[in-house]
């Protein structure tokens, strides 16, 4: 029987001490074919390594001068136009028998689970996820998103001083406006007034952080392009916050080659404002490209290393994945902790700030500054947006791209199963950090170790 790669894997050692990787096609109790890309010698040491699904990891078996036979190819086939070796390995060995044996039975288990079952029914069986809790789905997101905020216990926050230390620290309090909602209700409302409808209408008007006034504004959507407001109603945003004394960053998604004509005049727009209102601002960019744009517009725009390039491993399901053990396993810190790529993004593009997402395990802040974005953070994001496929063509896999996009996330998100705290919204995938408004908050850890600002989106 011939196995996925994967599973089962082979070196020989030759009699002059070469090691060599093979492949191995055949497989049964007392013998193995494998084959080479060259004709080998003699063969002094075969080592065959199991794959053991349970304990994410390979069990290896060792043969001293196997009786290894080669395959002659078919008569009359021209031996150079050869492109592989064929050997038969005759084998007697018991410990050889029963691993043979064992990952027969799991291989079989495997198909068996995969043909008769689901997902998360194989999940289930292979690293102890809560399949039967996929069953309970919250399809309103308004009452999800309340049973999630209504679990926080305000009075413990308060009496955590998480307030104390953001004031103690000087920590800046930002506030995201990342949807036309909320562009229009802040053009309508005075900051103090919008800033308090955003807590009381997610039921958390009493969280110590509601009396921290924010000294800052995103504009913009870091993921979906479609919700960058236009010229007029970001100079109208510009002028509101510069009366209001807050100060702006701006928000930019990845850039479609399409925009770049676009993206130039609006950047050009947004300079000639800067220049008039003698103010800089920081511009947050999704990928390299926009990073390009932001440094050839001059002094007045400050280039932030957004989201989308300030790659990590983060997904509430990670716990479940084979090979990864606890719940806080994921790497702790990622590119950004090297110096040298610091420093290289320093001196290419001006770049000091990253923006960090609160994403249920404590990350290792790198040496600069740090902008951290909570209670929601971001797992996965598609250019062709999944939401407006399914309510266009009937199928989230039917995307492509849209000029005109009709914005159908304003009315509808994809729902997940309550016990992963995940929301499908925009054209991306979120997930709620379940502790960072809690009086177990990682706010704490990440002010005392360089995160000088804090950045609110409640979704």
């Amino acid at each position: 029987m011939m196995f996925p790669f994967a599973l089962i894997s082979g070196y020989i050692t030759e009699d002059f001490g070469q090691r060599l990787e093979v492949r191995i096609l055949e497989l049964e109790e007392d013998r193995a074919v494998f084959r080479t890309a060259d004709r080998i010698g003699t063969v002094s040491r075969l080592e065959v390594y199991f794959y053991d699904d349970r304990a994410g990891q390979y069990d290896g078996i060792v043969l001293e001068y196997p009786a290894v036979t080669e395959i002659l190819s078919k008569r009359g086939a021209d031996p150079a136009r050869q492109f592989y070796f064929k050997y038969e390995v005759q084998i007697a060995e018991e410990s050889y028998k029963k691993a043979v044996q064992k990952l027969y039975v799991a291989y079989d288990h495997y198909i068996q689970k995969k043909l008769a079952g689901d997902d998360a029914a194989l999940s289930e069986d292979y690293t102890g996820y809560p399949a039967k809790l996929d069953d309970v789905i919250t399809t309103d997101f308004e009452k999800q998103r309340a049973a999630w905020f209504g679990d926080i216990d305000t009075e413990a926050v308060e009496a955590s001083g998480l307030l104390f230390a953001l004031r103690e620290h000087q920590a800046e309090l930002a506030v995201e406006l990342d949807r036309p909602e909320l562009y229009e209700r802040y053009r309508k409302e005075a900051a103090e007034v919008f800033y308090e409808n955003y807590w009381k209408e997610h039921g958390l008007s009493r969280h110590p952080l509601a009396q921290y006034l924010p000294g800052r504004l995103y504009i913009g959507n870091q993921f979906c392009p479609h919700l960058l407001p236009d010229w007029e109603k970001l100079k109208e945003l510009f002028d509101k916050a510069k009366r209001e004394h807050l100060k702006i960053t701006l928000v930019f998604s990845y850039l479609r080659e399409e925009r770049i004509a676009d993206t130039r005049k609006l950047l050009d727009q947004i300079a000639a404002w800067c220049d008039r209102a003698q103010t800089r601002i920081e511009i947050v960019a999704g990928d390299w490209g926009m990073l390009s744009l932001i440094c050839e517009r001059g002094t007045w725009f400050e280039p932030v290393f957004g989201v989308l390039l300030n790659k990590r491993r983060k997904d509430p399901r990670v716990r479940y994945k084979i090979g990864v053990s606890g719940v806080n396993e994921p790497p702790a810190d990622n590119a950004l902790n090297s110096s040298f790529y610091r420093e290289y993004l320093k001196k290419t593009y001006g770049i000091t700030r990253f923006e960090q997402e609160s994403c249920g395990y404590c990350i290792q802040l790198p040496e600069g500054k740090n902008s951290i974005h909570f209670p929601f953070y971001q797992t996965n994001t598609s250019q062709y947006c999944p939401l407006y496929a399914r309510c266009r063509e009937g199928s989230r896999g039917r995307q492509r791209e849209t000029e005109a996009c009709p914005r159908y996330c304003g009315d509808y998100v994809f729902s997940y199963p309550d016990h992963l705290h995940m929301v499908g919204r925009y054209n991306s995938l979120f997930s709620y950090d379940t502790q960072i408004l809690t009086e177990n908050t990682l706010l704490f850890s990440y002010i005392a170790h360089g995160a000088d600002r804090i950045v609110l989106n409640l979704m």
